[in-house]
């Protein structure tokens, strides 16, 4: 949708070796359509791979840097930034250079910083080596894109397995010396110090993260807890589109002051 200055938007990042389709059920929610929406592709994913180029930089510096530059580009006025899975990560490391920014929401979050590695946010998922493999098995990758949601959606998982399958394989390798290497900022700190009303939402059966670890890092939690989503995995909007919408709608009413806090769907 095309921008207004003085219209609330919801920006939305994706998941690693993803595309900006994982929202397609969210957005065609009719409770958003007060919201001018975007879903933006990261770098070497999507739409964004450009295989012409040398030498791309994939690293969490990077791409954080081109979603804000990109965001900035649309010059919003008012604005919620929603990520999952590594699109968390991104809003993470730039979370305290947003400007016009109302409120952040989380979903599966694998954040770090200071004494929370990956080794504290990670689960011991059999299949979890796809995330950084440049050409995982195809049985491997299969197993891997079952384990992001609690149902087995055929068509959901063949737009899943594509959007791997697109990916720039070096987008993999750098992800993997990332973690390896440790190249990420203080991302909790970072969300901690940006002041903003944080939405953090877990899938109840989610195998790639820890659904708790957040509860105590300071963050300013919209509601004072962490939503968990029953019947909902790792990617728990795609499972649950619906009800993660009402759950926005919520959010978003609440910190763009339109109205009163609306009432969690849980109530």
């Amino acid at each position: 949708m095309t921008g207004q200055e003085n219209t609330n938007a919801i920006v939305f990042i994706h998941q690693s070796s993803g595309s900006s389709a994982v929202w397609d059920d969210v957005v065609s929610e009719k409770k958003l359509n007060q919201f001018h929406l975007y879903c933006i592709d990261i770098d070497g994913n999507g739409d964004r791979w450009d295989k012409n180029a040398i030498g791309p930089d994939y690293s969490l510096a990077s791409l954080s840097n081109k979603i804000l530059e990109t965001i900035n580009k649309l010059k919003l006025k008012n604005y919620i930034l929603v990520g999952v899975s590594i699109g968390t990560n991104i809003i993470g490391e730039t979370a305290d250079k947003l400007s016009n920014c109302k409120g952040i929401v989380l979903i599966g979050a694998p954040i770090v910083g200071g004494k929370i590695t990956p080794a504290e946010v990670l689960l011991p998922f059999e299949y979890g080596h796809v995330l950084i493999d440049v050409a995982p098995k195809d049985s491997d990758l299969d197993h891997y894109i079952s384990g992001l949601t609690y149902y087995q959606n055929q068509k959901q998982q063949e737009m899943l397995k594509a959007d791997y399958l697109k990916t720039d394989p070096n987008y993999r390798k750098q992800l993997l010396n990332t973690i390896n290497e440790g190249l990420w900022s203080d991302e909790i700190g970072n969300l901690r110090d940006s002041h903003q009303p944080v939405m953090v939402v877990y899938g109840i059966y989610d195998k790639i993260c820890n659904t708790r670890f957040l509860e105590n890092v300071g963050l300013h939690l919209w509601q004072n807890k962490i939503h968990l989503i029953d019947n909902a995995g790792h990617l728990a909007h795609l499972d649950q589109p619906a009800f993660f919408s009402k759950l926005l709608v919520g959010f978003a009413t609440d910190v763009f002051g339109e109205s009163q806090t609306t009432s969690s769907p849980n109530s």
